[in-house]
């Protein structure tokens, strides 16, 4: 599963679940980005 992520500037990416809560870099203006959400689904 996927996440997508917007930044700030409005720039988004799509993210792999496996990265979430990690800090990653956006692609438009180079800040740092959370990438998804750390809580675990609820069923």
């Amino acid at each position: 599963m996927a996440t997508k992520v917007t930044c700030t500037c409005g720039g988004t990416a799509i993210v792999k679940n496996e990265f979430a809560a990690q800090i990653g870099q956006c692609h438009a203006c180079r800040s740092p980005v959370m990438a998804g959400d750390p809580s675990p689904a609820s069923p």
